[in-house]
């Protein structure tokens, strides 16, 4: 009997030492290799679907804004009111006790106008 070719290659497969490596490490690292894969994958959709979260209720609260966004910070810090007698009473007297007190007239008179005070206001328009 002959030997083939097919037989030589099975005789020297045969005799070949083959480094086969141990079962349980090979799965262990596998294990690992899959695990991290699915982790990095799930990472990942999980950030889209944050900013996916992100992105929405961004533009709903924009959809929410009927007004002009500049307009939410204006503030009316002098609302108008109406002033009573008693009201108009205690501002004069508050100005005649700032005149009267104060050590530097200018800074007073600038004060009186900055709060509309009317007397200080025919004043400065009579000297102007």
């Amino acid at each position: 009997m002959t030997d083939t070719g097919l037989d030589k290659q099975l005789k020297h497969i045969k005799e070949l030492q083959v480094n086969v490596p141990d079962l349980d490490i090979f799965l262990t690292n596998l294990h690992e290799k899959r695990k991290s894969q699915e982790d990095r994958r799930k990472g990942f959709f999980n950030g889209i679907a944050a900013g996916i979260l992100v992105l929405l209720i961004g533009l709903f609260t924009a959809a929410q804004l009927t007004v002009n966004p500049s307009e939410i910070w204006v503030v009316d810090y002098f609302p108008e009111m109406i002033i009573d007698d008693d009201t108009d009473l205690l501002v004069y007297e508050l100005a005649y006790y700032l005149v009267r007190e104060s050590d530097d007239m200018i800074l007073t008179i600038n004060l009186l106008d900055q709060i509309n005070f009317e007397p200080v206001n025919s004043m400065l328009e009579e000297m102007q």
